[in-house]
């Protein structure tokens, strides 16, 4: 089974701030980000987006998970911090739809054999993702 790497990011930084705030019994989330724990340190506003594959193959009935990196401009991941909102559109709906799901995620479902384009956009960016569907 494919992980998202959406999960795996958050899990990340979950179980960053689950030690932190094991770290004492008396120590909440509150008191670990009210000490100076900065989540987003150094990430800066979003300059570049980039699919993780730019290309994939689904089944007709099947679904796959895509999805983008917003990254500033020293190439951090910007998930948690100042990733913009995240729109995806298929040129050939027809073919593959798409449904955003969270933080630059989507499902792409396969509905008639052909190929097409989806696109991830923000109010300043965008990116493709080539999509062929195959027949069962």
């Amino acid at each position: 089974m494919l992980r998202s790497p959406l999960v795996s990011r958050v899990g990340c930084i979950v179980a960053s701030l689950a030690f932190a705030a094991s770290a004492s019994a008396c120590l909440s989330l509150s008191d670990v980000v009210g000490s100076g724990f900065d989540l987003c340190g150094g990430i800066g506003p979003v300059t570049s987006m980039r699919p993780t594959l730019s290309k994939l193959s689904v089944r007709v009935g099947d679904s796959l998970t895509v999805s983008v990196t917003q990254l500033d401009a020293k190439g951090k991941d910007t998930v948690l911090c100042t990733a913009q909102t995240v729109t995806w559109t298929s040129e050939q709906a027809e073919i593959a739809s798409v449904r955003g799901v969270v933080f630059g995620e989507a499902m792409v479902f396969g509905l008639l054999p052909g190929a097409t384009v989806l696109r991830a956009t923000t109010s300043s960016l965008a990116a493709n993702v080539s999509v062929t569907v195959v027949a069962r």
